[in-house]
């Protein structure tokens, strides 16, 4: 069944069904296979920008090739919180408006050091900040309702 709808282009239902059925399913089809599609739905999800799925896709995967794919190399391009404009490595303050880079949402002083922010919000600040709000708290510290995922 599977293998008919990823020859149909429809690698999304495979991989659902390899994800929902787990270990039930997955010794019947090769590695190299689920490793195909898993990158194919991969490719596409981020192609649509929907890069949270494609990580939680990652994620739930269960082939070693795919799941280090959350542990490679990432690059960061900041923008500013105010004017949306692209950071320079200068330092902490926009060109074009003369404001801090990001501000931690529980004590709302500019970080200028490691930032942890929420990928489903994008909400953040610092590090110790953050994992002490989570410790006591499982939505957003800003209070846009998010329930944010801290680990």
């Amino acid at each position: 069944m599977m293998c008919f709808y990823a020859q149909q282009g429809d690698v999304q239902m495979a991989i659902s069904v390899l994800i929902v059925l787990g270990d039930r399913i997955r010794k019947e089809i090769d590695e190299q296979t689920q490793e195909h599609w898993y990158t194919s739905y991969i490719d596409l999800l981020q192609r649509f920008r929907l890069w949270n799925v494609a990580n939680e896709v990652i994620k739930l995967s269960t082939c070693r090739t795919i799941t280090c794919l959350n542990q490679a190399s990432t690059t960061l391009h900041i923008n500013c919180n105010n004017c949306k404009r692209p950071m320079n490595s200068r330092g902490w303050m926009c060109e074009r408006c003369h404001r801090g880079a990001s501000k931690c949402a529980v004590c709302h002083h500019a970080v200028k050091g490691l930032f942890v922010w929420c990928q489903g919000c994008t909400h953040g600040g610092h590090l110790q900040h953050i994992m002490d709000w989570f410790q006591l708290h499982a939505h957003c510290p800003t209070g846009c309702g998010h329930l944010c995922e801290y680990t």
